[in-house]
């Protein structure tokens, strides 16, 4: 894998980010470890949905809402940070029947998808539903779109007119959002495994240690090299994209039966005024500001700090996800995007509100 214009010293200042950002992980996953991780617990869809609101419909969808998290991390209620911090819930107080999908943790887009099908099977099952509305962000968009064009799925129904005990995904799946998924791959993979984690003893090291983590956080044997590289520009535009074509615009965005829309995120660094900050606040700065300018390198264009505008088209592209003080920031960021963290972005951007609207926008159109 080849990149642009990449100078060493720039590497360098990539790898200290990067460093303190596997610190800063590793501490909040320790913390994490008390709570319990058994997030394959059928139990939890019926506990979820005896918690939605039947007091309001703003949300209430004709099917059920999936969300499906990216890459590296879960959402299960009592862990410090739950990826889709305080949307699901946010989405049931409104009326929708919404659940965490809550597939492998990190694993490479066939992996993750095919721990998918006894969880959607499931969630079918406790909703007597027979289609869904999928929401996937960052590599959950790429999880759900290997998701609807391979997978099978047990149907719960006995009437099926062919005498069919499971059905093609195309079949449940009613529409399919993605939110800042890098259709055409994210440079930031492509450093992480060509500069950051090159072959070698600092690699084996760095691997065995996530590994390690990752099981006794999840109970699962992860592959983080093949994640990172199965979500790098390379992999996607010369094998996924190849193998799963990426829906346009065309046709409204629906294409074999299922509706496909996007949005993306987006960072303008020329509109950095003194004393203020693009994504809001510090720490989205430290993290995001070099994240950003390699993306900008790589790809060109504007960015989100992790994933291209142009790379976030899908289907029926919807559009830029603003945030609802410009005055505060100039942006959503990757991380703002799924209210991390931990809420910290909500005097600039109303994360839950976002996916409400997004919800009633699916409900407005019969899904």
């Amino acid at each position: 894998m080849q990149l642009k214009n990449i100078k060493e010293a720039d590497i360098m200042k990539l790898k200290k980010m990067v460093t303190w950002l596997i610190a800063s992980v590793l501490i909040v996953s320790f913390a994490a470890c008390s709570s319990d991780n058994s997030s394959n617990d059928m139990s939890i869809y019926e506990t979820h949905l005896s918690a939605v609101s039947n007091t309001t419909d703003r949300c209430h969808t004709r099917y059920p809402v999936v969300l499906i998290h990216g890459l590296g991390w879960k959402d299960i209620k009592g862990t410090p940070i739950e990826y889709y911090y305080n949307i699901p819930e946010a989405l049931r107080n409104e009326g929708c029947q919404a659940f965490a999908a809550n597939q492998i943790s990190m694993g490479g887009q066939k992996d993750s998808a095919d721990s998918l099908v006894p969880i959607i099977a499931q969630i079918l099952l406790t909703t007597e539903s027979r289609k869904i509305n999928l929401i996937g962000q960052s590599q959950g968009g790429l999880i759900g779109r290997y998701f609807v064009a391979n997978e099978m799925i047990p149907i719960w129904w006995k009437d099926d007119p062919q005498g069919r005990t499971s059905v093609p995904a195309t079949e449940i799946v009613a529409s399919f959002t993605a939110l800042g998924s890098p259709h055409n791959g994210s440079p930031i993979c492509d450093v992480m495994v060509g500069y950051l984690l090159p072959e070698g003893p600092i690699r084996d090291i760095a691997v065995l240690a996530i590994k390690l983590l990752w099981k006794y956080l999840w109970g699962e044997d992860v592959d983080p090299i093949k994640t990172f590289t199965e979500t790098s520009n390379y992999y996607m535009q010369n094998v996924f994209n190849k193998e799963i074509p990426l829906v346009g615009p065309e046709n409204g965005g629906y294409w074999d039966g299922v509706y496909y829309q996007s949005w993306a995120g987006e960072l303008d660094w020329s509109k950095k005024q003194e004393g203020r900050y693009v994504t809001g606040n510090w720490l989205h700065e430290l993290i995001f500001f070099p994240c950003s300018v390699l993306c900008t390198w790589y790809d060109g264009g504007l960015n989100d700090g992790f994933v291209s505008l142009n790379s976030a088209r899908m289907g029926n592209f919807r559009g830029i996800i603003e945030p609802d003080n410009t005055i505060i920031a100039k942006g959503v960021d990757h991380a703002a995007q799924i209210n991390q963290f931990c809420g910290d972005v909500s005097d600039f951007f109303d994360a839950p509100e976002f996916y409400k609207k997004v919800v009633e926008d699916l409900k407005s159109r019969g899904f």
